[in-house]
């Protein structure tokens, strides 16, 4: 949550905690693919439900990123 505080300032709205563990966060952006691309930095410690269109932007990401990087995980603990 610091974190995402931290690249989106004001923009950032928090929640309450969910009955799963996650917390409920509202982050407001100037598009799509900006937002996505400050989310796509925390990886899947966020999971973004709307707009589709962010989540569009994230695959996109996700996508082009393991293209050119999958190669080079091998032997590295996972990320938590």
């Amino acid at each position: 949550m610091a974190l995402l505080q931290r690249f989106l300032g004001g923009r950032v709205r928090v929640g309450g905690p969910l009955p799963d563990g996650w917390t409920e966060v509202w982050v407001d952006g100037p598009a799509p693919k900006a937002l996505a691309g400050h989310l796509a930095g925390l990886g899947a410690g966020v999971e973004v439900l709307e707009p589709p269109e962010v989540r569009q932007w994230l695959a996109r990401i996700g996508a082009e990123l393991t293209a050119m990087y999958a190669g080079d995980v091998q032997g590295l603990p996972p990320v938590q």
